[in-house]
């Protein structure tokens, strides 16, 4: 903590501590604006620490975090920094090196994937940062740090035929509704279960996504999406008594968590590999639009993607659709031609 004060002979000097002593600097002026603007131009500097240790950079960060960041981020920023301390140490913050980076990243991918590794090496590049813009550090030692490169995995989607007959398993009317609107709009998780009937305008059949007190949206970036006509009539039946749009048969608002485990048992009593999750709904809708020729502009908006590149990870379709794609091309009578004629001979060619 730093300050600015007019002595006795009216020159303003400025006052600091480090390493728990004080100390004096004078500004040479007894003008207060000139004072002030000297004082202000090296503020930053005397109210950095001097000694900044990774614990003490965690609490700051996490405070702030509470602030402005939602729940998940702040868990994020948590446990990034309780590994990182695990492998280095309590270490001041001026002192990690490049080396130490690296013995980090070795220490992670014997623990977790790598791209769970990559989030917490971006959420430290995120919390230095931070630390950097509140004065706390004056550098960032992950700023060059490289990611893990990830292989590009096909999302996995549900084919039509297999959603229904996964549909037609559901005895639970509530949560049928729900695996079908999300199916139908391929919204998040987050965004399907804190939907309020305040956030649906049915006269206008539209759906706004938007940030609440109890809810913020991926990026923080609210958009809306218009209703199809199946998506309207299924809204049509569902009782409008609730705050929540989505309730379960105790008439309590569904839980994430609650969604997803129902949803994976479900998934697994109907034979689906193990790799279809709640959240391929969302890759079949983005799937579904594909093969109905939508632009990956228009799914880009739809899904809520700050960028289309993003979104090409869904421009997959499968071989039957690929397959109806190449059959329009008809050279039918020139195979037939080829197929009954004899090859020509081919003559050696000796090329100089």
């Amino acid at each position: 903590m730093s300050c600015l004060f007019k002595r006795n002979n009216g020159i303003y000097t400025i006052v600091y501590w480090e390493n728990g002593k004080q100390k004096w600097i004078s500004t040479g002026t007894r003008d207060e604006q000139e004072a002030i603007a000297q004082y202000r131009s090296i503020k930053p500097t005397l109210d950095c620490p001097r000694i900044m240790k990774l614990q003490d950079l965690k609490e700051k960060i996490l405070r702030y975090a509470n602030l402005n960041h939602k729940k998940g981020t702040i868990g994020l920023f948590k446990i990034s920094f309780m590994r990182l301390i695990a492998c280095i140490g309590n270490k001041p913050t001026r002192v990690i090196t490049a080396l130490d980076i690296e013995q980090f990243k070795e220490y992670l991918i014997r623990d977790v994937s790598k791209v769970t590794a990559n989030d917490y090496l971006r959420s430290l590049k995120t919390a230095f940062n931070i630390g950097i813009r509140l004065n706390l550090v004056k550098t960032n030692p992950f700023k060059e740090c490289k990611m893990f490169r990830i292989p590009q995995v096909r999302p996995t989607y549900l084919r039509k035929e297999d959603f229904a007959l996964f549909l037609h398993s559901i005895t639970e009317r509530s949560f049928g509704i729900l695996v079908l609107f999300a199916a139908l709009t391929g919204m998040r998780r987050g965004e399907i279960v804190n939907l309020r009937w305040v956030d649906i305008d049915m006269n206008a059949r539209l759906i706004y996504i938007q940030n609440s007190e109890n809810f913020t949206v991926k990026t923080m970036r609210s958009r809306t999406i218009p209703m199809s006509l199946d998506v309207f009539n299924l809204l049509q039946n569902i009782s409008k008594q609730a705050e929540y749009v989505f309730i379960d048969a105790e008439g309590e608002p569904y839980k994430a968590g609650t969604v997803t485990k129902k949803f994976k048992r479900l998934a697994r009593n109907c034979g689906l590999s193990e790799k279809i999750h709640l959240h391929s709904l969302r890759h079949s809708y983005a799937s579904w639009l594909v093969q109905s020729e939508i632009s990956l502009a228009e799914i880009q908006k739809l899904l809520g993607h700050s960028s289309v590149v993003t979104t090409q990870i869904y421009a997959h379709l499968d071989h039957e659709h690929l397959r109806n794609a190449v059959e329009k091309l008809q050279l039918t009578e020139y195979t037939q031609n080829v197929n009954t004629q004899k090859p020509p001979l081919v003559s050696q060619r000796v090329v100089s």
